[in-house]
């Protein structure tokens, strides 16, 4: 640094020998302060001192100079103008935290770490840089007493003062500590995903950690709006975040070690080397520690179920299935939603730890009788079960009875007979299969089956299709005339415990007139 004696002369012969006074003066060691040393240093740390050349102020500032003096190999400056600089040794250092603009000098200024001196004393001499530096650090720590050996309105006019200034404006040096609200995450469901609490990364705003993402992870930033699915995301200082998954993801996750960008602090260290000596400050940093978290996701799983026509193997819609915890069915853990147009229904999620679950219908679709098996399924963390069921179509049947017109019995008139009356079936309307995707059965008005009136006076339909018919003579029997009369019958869905639909029909026979 430098020897900060004013000097007072008028002439070139005066001003040499003052200068000559001040060379004397460093060689016996000033007070400095250091700047952008790379190696930590905590408070109390001895470091070592080295006292350099002599570097001359430029004459449109003043008549003096200073020392480049080195903190551990770095550049440093001297802090008190007024009194003597220090010899080359080692000394004590302290963190002086309190004065922000003193850290702002060192670290903006001429070998700092934030060195904004390329751009803004852009064609200026290195030996410049540092002298201007060398001012400014001075009256940070100092007040005024930084200007000795300048004359005010040369330092304004040189652009010290505005030099001053735009390190004094500028934000604090960024610090690389930082620190999580929390470490240990479990995550908690939110709908049909499962999330982390909320995190808040604290720090400087300028310093941030880049997390990896895993695959079928999204990592929300809610400070910034911004977030990312299997790829990398930012998170800054004060940033608020939080992870979110699929209910079925397992396991746990560990973020690793995340280093801040900043990846260093910078702190001011004072050397104290004796009351008639300068104080030497250096801007020193420290490597931030990184941080971490883990995550332990749900132990989620759900089942799917698959509902066919047993005949067709078509997907059904509309079958309920409860989920149990006993294999009796009596404890229902959840209802299904029905099944869909595809045949599928998906439970809501559950937790694995129940190991072993029972599936049962609980309402059958439209036109399907009751399906009364028990589905066991062994639980596994993270999957989705399938469980394939299939329904049987109610059936129909219609039972007809013959009897004479006349006597109203199964009893014919004289030489006549009630036996052998040929009947058909027929549909009253369109009949479609009952799993929606077959279709037509049997058209309007087209014949289903026929049989013929057995001995008992009856006859039998039966594995029939559910819907409206009628039943209508084809063949009369010996003596009798053809009976036209069609008997409607409505063969219609009874619900899922009737598992057959009877109707039974009278007919009558007319006897021929003689």
């Amino acid at each position: 640094n430098y020897t900060d004696v004013e000097i007072e002369a008028s002439g070139e012969d005066a001003s040499a020998q003052a200068v000559k006074e001040l060379k004397e003066d460093i060689e016996e060691g000033n007070v400095m302060v250091l700047s952008a040393a790379e190696r930590a240093t905590s408070s109390g740390s001895t470091v070592t001192l080295t006292k350099g050349r002599t570097i001359y102020y430029p004459s449109y500032i003043g008549n003096y100079l200073t020392c480049l003096f080195t903190v551990n190999g770095k550049i440093a400056y001297c802090l008190q103008s007024q009194k003597a600089s220090p010899p080359t040794g080692s000394y004590v250092a302290q963190v002086l935290d309190s004065n922000k603009n003193l850290q702002k000098v060192l670290y903006y200024g001429y070998g700092g770490a934030g060195d904004l001196t390329g751009s803004y004393l852009a064609g200026k001499t290195e030996d410049e840089k540092y002298v201007y530096t060398h001012i400014a650090a001075s009256y940070a720590y100092a007040g005024e007493a930084g200007f000795t050996g300048c004359n005010y309105n040369n330092l304004v006019n040189a652009g010290v003062i505005a030099y001053i200034n735009y390190l004094f404006g500028q934000e604090e040096p960024p610090k690389g500590e930082l620190s999580l609200s929390s470490t240990k995450l479990n995550a908690v469901r939110d709908g049909n995903f499962q999330k982390t609490p909320n995190i808040t990364l604290s720090g400087d705003h300028r310093n941030y950690v880049t997390l990896s993402v895993p695959e079928n992870v999204t990592a929300h930033n809610l400070s910034k709006g911004t977030s990312v699915t299997n790829g990398k995301i930012q998170i800054y200082g004060g940033d608020t975040f939080y992870l979110s998954a699929d209910l079925l993801l397992t396991g746990s996750y560990a973020s690793g070690n995340l280093y801040g960008s900043v990846g260093k602090t910078w702190r001011t260290l004072v050397l104290t080397t004796g009351d008639s000596k300068q104080d030497i400050g250096v801007f020193e940093s420290e490597t931030a520690a990184p941080v971490s978290f883990s995550v332990q996701w749900l132990n989620m799983t759900r089942i799917e179920l698959m509902k066919k026509d047993v005949n067709t193997q078509n997907p059904l819609s509309g079958a309920v299935y409860g989920i149990y915890t006993d294999k009796k069915c009596e404890n229902l853990l959840m209802t299904m939603s029905a099944t869909g147009t595809d045949g599928k229904a998906v439970s809501d999620y559950f937790d694995s730890a129940l190991k072993t679950v029972y599936v049962k219908e609980v309402t059958a679709p439209t036109g399907y009788k009751l399906n009364t098996e028990v589905y066991k399924v062994d639980v596994a963390a993270g999957k989705t079960l399938t469980v394939t069921a299939t329904d049987e179509r109610v059936t129909g049947r219609v039972k007809i009875a013959k009897i004479d017109k006349e006597t109203l019995a199964f009893k014919a008139q004289g030489d006549s007979v009630l036996r052998g009356a040929v009947y058909g079936l027929y549909a009253k309307e369109d009949i479609v299969h009952p799993d929606g995707i077959t279709g037509v059965l049997y058209k309007q008005d087209s014949l289903i089956a026929q049989g013929v009136i057995g001995d008992d006076g009856t006859l039998e339909f039966s594995e029939l299709y559910l819907g409206e018919m009628y039943v209508k003579e084809i063949t009369p029997p010996e003596g009798y005339t053809l009976d036209t009369t069609k008997y409607e019958v409505s063969v219609t869905y009874e619900g899922q415990d009737v598992a057959e639909v009877t109707r039974d029909l009278t007919v009558k026979e007319q006897v021929k007139k003689q």
